[in-house]
């Protein structure tokens, strides 16, 4: 309502840089509300648009859109093809670091989707870089979290603890809010699942009591399911049967939780 709203009052004007920029942040409500194919149709209008070195970032960030809108529907061939269009764009000029972040952010999320670990690493080597030149503290936490991830699946566990302990500490220097301590919360569950594959159970156990109260206050079924299971496989390596069992039974409750919120 809102971007309709503003799009009335750009009408019959020559702003053609606003009017290009509500174009995508009504991309931006589609893609949330899970319209791809409407997103894809904004970007491709705003990209084409764009093609003057006038509208150069607007250029950037639309193409980050639709790169995001490909993956967001598994075209990873596609993505890549947008990712590495926008970032050949991006070095041939002097753009703000953040678009190169947005393009290697999309690239490192889908080669992580498309299990391909080791590159989805080295991508999000470069979105780090770019967001640390950005100077944009919020995100590069964010961005420092999402980098731990990929290391862990990498199977780099040196790099994942410097990245979940960095992240840390920075989320902490931020205003705390409702999400932000979800998020520390799961940083802690990440954290765990290194002291266990460290041999460390004890030290993974007493982090995830540490944040048990904070994982029951209803968060995503995603870290739901990511604590039960950091949980039961602590348990298991600290060979409590009885706990492991009925970690297993919280894993099932969850799971069939989610599924029955579905509506598809």
């Amino acid at each position: 309502n809102a971007l309709e709203r503003l799009q009335r009052s750009l009408a019959g004007r020559a702003w053609m840089w606003a009017k290009l920029q509500a174009r995508l942040e009504t991309c931006a409500c589609l893609m949330l509300a899970g319209d791809q194919s409407g997103a894809t149709q904004f970007a491709r209008e705003v990209i084409d648009r764009t093609r003057s070195p006038v509208y150069s970032s607007l250029h950037l960030r639309a193409l980050s859109y639709l790169e995001s809108a490909q993956r967001l529907t598994a075209d990873y061939p596609a993505t890549w093809r947008l990712g590495i269009e926008g970032l050949r764009e991006f070095w041939s000029g002097h753009q703000p670091a953040v678009w190169a972040y947005q393009l290697y952010y999309h690239l490192a999320r889908a080669a992580t989707a498309a299990g391909e670990n080791q590159l989805a690493l080295l991508a999000q080597r470069e979105t780090l870089a770019e967001i640390q030149l950005a100077g944009r503290p919020s995100i590069e936490a964010f961005t420092w979290f999402d980098y731990g991830r990929a290391a862990m699946l990498a199977g780099s566990k040196a790099e994942a603890r410097n990245a979940f302990s960095t992240a840390e500490r920075l989320f902490h220097a931020l205003p705390r809010d409702r999400a932000l301590e979800t998020t520390l919360a799961d940083c802690d569950v990440y954290l765990s699942e290194l002291e266990n594959l460290e041999g460390n159970p004890s030290g993974a156990l007493g982090r995830l009591t540490r944040i048990k109260p904070e994982m029951e206050h209803g968060n995503s079924f995603f870290m739901a399911l990511h604590y039960w299971r950091a949980i039961a496989q602590t348990d298991r390596l600290l060979g409590d049967r009885v706990k492991y069992e009925t970690d297993l039974l919280a894993i099932k409750a969850t799971s069939e939780t989610a599924l029955s919120s579905l509506h598809t």
